[in-house]
């Protein structure tokens, strides 16, 4: 599943190919990844272009000249592809922006588990997700305070999303080697 570290490249990736480029088509080639309808993205995006992203935990944000933000989550499987016109579509790709430079992004989820939508408010979509402190930016002291109230297992802890976001299976597993702690360790035994 792209962790943290993998969506900060996309969001990178994205920068460098995609940004502020202007969108002249957009193919839904699978509806089922769309959070909102299809006609909303294509009225809200023919004709403006992404003028800035941001990253939270594992998900991706473009924002346009509209007010309004696309969401981007990867699910197990997702991946960005900036290609030319002339070249075949990606094996599964979801979503495809056609820009004015003859470019095309296409937004890849092999297994139908990732989305993408329109939202008015990253802080609310934040909040309504129930997201904890970006794993990049979490202070020791948020992430004590945030671990102290889940009684689980520390490797679950790590997991939660509402504790820190970003974090997936191999970070946890590595966060954990790297502290020499077992991964079952309930979280009421650990000291700061």
């Amino acid at each position: 599943m792209p962790e943290l570290p993998e969506v900060e490249m996309y969001r990178r990736y994205f920068d460098e190919s995609a940004l502020r480029q202007k969108i002249t088509d957009i193919s839904i080639l699978h509806p089922k990844v769309l959070v909102g309808q299809e006609n909303e993205l294509k009225e809200t995006l023919i004709g403006d272009s992404f003028l800035g992203s941001s990253r939270w935990g594992k998900t991706l944000f473009l924002q346009t000249n509209k007010n309004r933000t696309m969401i981007m989550h990867f699910g197990m499987t997702g991946n960005l592809d900036y290609y030319h016109v002339s070249i075949e579509t990606p094996k599964y790709a979801r979503v495809v922006f056609n820009f004015e430079n003859g470019f095309c992004l296409a937004y890849i989820s092999k297994r139908m588990f990732g989305r993408l939508g329109l939202i008015s408010n990253i802080d609310q979509y934040i909040s309504e997700k129930s997201l904890g402190k970006d794993a990049m930016e979490i202070s020791m002291d948020q992430f004590t305070q945030a671990i102290a109230k889940k009684n689980k297992n520390i490797k679950a802890a790590l997991l939660d999303q509402s504790v820190t976001a970003g974090v997936g299976n191999w970070i946890a597993d590595e966060i954990l080697y790297q502290a020499g702690v077992y991964p079952t360790s309930p979280t009421k035994n650990l000291n700061r």
